[in-house]
């Protein structure tokens, strides 16, 4: 997890909302609940189904910094399993990290018995194996995404995919953009928009106004 700055709300063409599902009402839950300060933020998130999930000692790094690095209305960063910057993912390396990062925040490691990602020519090839000796495939376009995140290859590959055959209700969701680092929720769909309902995450369009 990053450590985590003062941040501009941005907008950026670049990161995509893999996992996420715009809302067709905006209720500025969120505000409303950060407006009342950390300590209620806090108060709410200890009885959120997800939180109750994590181990003690990550509990204590949620809180931790909530408490001591953001700002109150930066608070949803906590919550994130994964940041990453989007630029920057033009070699098959860069591709293969992530992917195994993932499946570690997925805790399928044992579920998955081969990951091949090799370059050829201007196409990155992904393949992952799983122990029932399903091979998933994805292929990203470096001269259509150039350095940038296909964010595609987490939809399509690792939420689509990956996660149903290893009978994973969760998915990865990007929460709202700060620049152009991606930061990720690692949580069932259920749950994302429950926590958007008490406040524990912001809407997008909200968000950035």
């Amino acid at each position: 997890m990053f450590s985590k700055q003062v941040l501009p709300a941005l907008p950026n063409e670049g990161v995509s909302k893999f996992g996420f599902e715009n809302d067709s009402i905006r209720i500025d839950e969120y505000r409303i609940l950060t407006a009342k300060g950390k300590s209620e933020y806090i108060k709410v998130l200890k009885s959120f189904s997800w939180f109750d999930e994590k181990n003690e000692d990550k509990k204590k790094e949620i809180i931790k910094i909530l408490e001591n690095d953001l700002e109150v209305n930066y608070s949803f960063l906590a919550l994130e399993d994964l940041s990453f910057d989007t630029e920057g993912f033009e070699t098959a390396e860069s591709y293969k990290n992530l992917l195994k990062e993932m499946i570690k925040i997925a805790e399928i490691e044992n579920q998955i018995k081969k990951i091949n990602v090799v370059e050829k020519r201007n196409l990155i090839n992904i393949t992952i194996l799983t122990n029932k000796n399903e091979e998933l495939k994805y292929t990203v376009d470096i001269n259509e995404i150039q350095d940038w995140i296909d964010t595609n290859f987490i939809e399509q590959l690792i939420n689509e995919q990956l996660l149903p055959k290893t009978n994973n209700n969760k998915k990865f969701i990007a929460l709202p953009a700060i620049d152009q680092i991606a930061n990720v929720i690692f949580i069932s769909q259920n749950d994302f928009e429950q926590a958007k309902k008490n406040g524990l995450i912001p809407s997008d369009d909200i968000f950035m106004e």
